[in-house]
């Protein structure tokens, strides 16, 4: 994956999709989903009983999908300048370049995030 994001239209998303993350049995669910593909990076967590999504119309070099944690991922962009980003992922590893500089967050691979449609069925399900 590898794509070009404003830093506040991100930050934003993740503040929205983030407030649901938690910490229990399933350690994914403290993960941010972050799909990219067709010109957008679709953000997705879930705490069991509610999904929400949020869409950001983003340049996509690769497309490619990924886990990050939720926590890790809002301190490491609410840290940063406002301007252009650039994030790219490779071997469930998140680099984040802004200017000159370079910061890497361990993620998982998005196949272990669990399948939120299947888990909390369609009636719980917020998209932004």
């Amino acid at each position: 994956m590898k794509l070009f994001i404003d830093k506040r239209e991100f930050e934003g998303a993740i503040n929205v999709v983030r407030s649901i993350t938690s910490r229990n049995y399933m350690p994914a669910l403290s993960h941010i989903l972050m799909q990219a593909d067709e010109g957008k990076l679709r953000l997705t967590t879930s705490n069991q009983d509610i999904t929400l999504k949020a869409n950001i119309n983003v340049d996509i070099e690769d497309e490619g999908s990924m886990c990050v944690p939720a926590n890790s991922l809002s301190k490491l962009i609410s840290s940063l300048e406002n301007g252009n980003l650039e994030l790219s992922s490779k071997d469930s590893r998140l680099s984040v370049k802004q200017g000159e500089g370079r910061f890497s967050l361990a993620g998982i691979k998005a196949s272990d995030y669990p399948d939120v449609e299947i888990m909390g069925g369609n009636d719980n399900y917020i998209e932004m």
